[in-house]
């Protein structure tokens, strides 16, 4: 046993031997070759960037068709969504793909197809002046380095890829909001070249050219679609220019509205019918009431609005809580009426008991005498006409207005079916969007 031991010892020994000396004499050899490789590549690049063969001024193609720049999109984040301001936010991979035929090489010499380089090499190769027609305030990323690197393929294919943060505006129509739908778009051109030179053109080769990571999403939206286009554009000095879109349809999560807004103005105003089921000879319980249903529903509605857009036009927010707070205040006017009516047919009740008085000593009615039987015959007709309706019920023990016998199924009953329109029209029949104009060029100041 002790010597098969000592002869596994001896084995393991002279391969590891064999191995060592194997790695000594192909690693030089290694080494050699990378050396070499690195040297035709250095060779490589340095005679295609020689100033008398190339001029990174001038485009590609120049005096001849325009170039073709071709441009992908990877959204990793989206948001977030500002209606105050009307501007949104997403972080992407934006990829730019154009042919050099000035760059193209022999793949031969070297045995690769392609070459990656970092953001160095930029400097030295002509690049599209591409910005964001709608962009607000944009960046690159720079920890640790800037996040932007060069793609040389044989055939002089340029991929330009870098990670942005954007921030561009998003025209807002807010009259359905919260139940709204936007469409956030943003367009990406040339900033001085025109469409002779320069045509930018959605990648053709990806099926989706703008992809999203999976998980993208958004605190208050939804993302419910991504519509990309081509178009070529008006600019102010009368020369057209090359524009590729995209617009994400946003479609607007209600939960923290209704939490919020809709559910606590709604019981706001089953509160106030409470007062309906109060004895009308209890003033102070009916007034503190009503006024505290009041202040409730405007600190509510109209209070505290600092994150809500600011629009000129009502939005359907707006209107809910107008409908609200018009039930409410109803609510305190409605025992405001019951109590002038109730003083009403007490007065006009007075005055029939009394006596006529006598004609004056001459014999003739003074002419205030006759003013006051004038509106006391106008009072006493109004009574009799609505003596029925606003009476207090003679059933004995009952101490409740017949008002307020109404008002307990015509306030809620009618509170439901303004509730049935409201959401009904806003929910079906009211476009997101304004009604589509005559399509005019869109001008752009450049």
């Amino acid at each position: 046993m002790r010597s098969l031991m000592t002869w596994l010892f001896h084995f393991e020994s002279v391969i590891f031997l064999w191995i060592l000396s194997l790695i000594v004499l192909v690693h030089p050899q290694q080494l050699r070759y990378n050396k070499e490789l690195s040297k035709h590549v250095t060779n490589l690049l340095d005679g295609l960037l020689k100033e008398d063969r190339y001029d990174k001024r001038i485009r590609p193609n120049f005096g001849g068709p325009p170039v073709t720049i071709e441009v992908n999109m990877y959204i990793k984040s989206l948001g977030p969504v500002s209606e105050t301001e009307e501007v949104y936010s997403l972080d992407c991979y934006f990829r730019q793909m154009w042919v050099d035929n000035r760059l193209k090489f022999n793949a031969s010499a070297t045995g690769l197809s392609e070459f990656s380089m970092n953001w160095l090499f930029l400097d030295k190769v002509w690049k599209p002046d591409t910005y964001f027609v709608n962009g607000k305030k944009s960046y690159l990323h720079s920890i640790t380095v800037p996040n932007k690197f060069l793609r040389l393929r044989q055939d002089g294919l340029l991929t330009y890829s870098m990670r942005l943060t954007i921030k561009a505006s998003c025209p807002m129509h807010l009259r359905k909001f919260p139940l709204d739908s936007q469409s956030c778009p943003l367009d990406i051109g040339s900033y001085g070249y025109s469409n002779n030179d320069v045509l930018y053109a959605w990648l053709k080769s990806n099926k989706d050219a703008v992809g999203t990571e999976d998980g993208v999403n958004l605190a208050q939206y939804n993302l419910t679609g991504i519509k990309m286009k081509e178009e070529i554009r008006l600019s102010s000095r009368g020369d057209n220019f090359s524009v590729v879109a995209v617009h994400f349809h946003l479609k607007r999560h209600t939960g923290y509205f209704m939490l919020q807004v809709y559910v606590p103005c709604t019981l706001i105003v089953s509160c106030s019918w409470v007062s309906f089921w109060i004895d009308p000879q209890a003033v102070p319980a009916r007034v503190s009431l009503g006024v505290t249903t009041v202040l409730s529903m405007t600190t509510l509605g109209f209070g505290g609005r600092s994150q809500m857009p600011r629009t000129s036009y009502a939005t359907a927010l707006d209107w809910f809580v107008i409908i609200c707070f018009s039930f409410v205040f109803a609510s305190m006017v409605e025992y405001a009426a019951i109590n002038f009516l109730d003083k009403m047919t007490k007065d006009v009740a007075a005055k029939a008991t009394k006596k006529k008085r006598p004609p004056s000593a001459e014999g003739e009615a003074q002419p205030s005498f006759i003013l006051i039987r004038l509106l006391r015959d106008v009072a006493l007709w109004f009574y009799r006409q609505f003596k029925d309706p606003w009476q207090l019920p003679k059933t004995p023990g009952s101490k409740f207005s017949q008002v307020d016998i109404y008002s307990r199924k015509i306030f809620p009953l009618s509170f439901a079916i303004i509730n049935t329109i409201y959401w009904t029209s806003f929910m079906y029949y009211f476009d997101d969007e304004p009604p589509v104009r005559e399509q005019v060029p869109m001008q752009t100041n450049m």
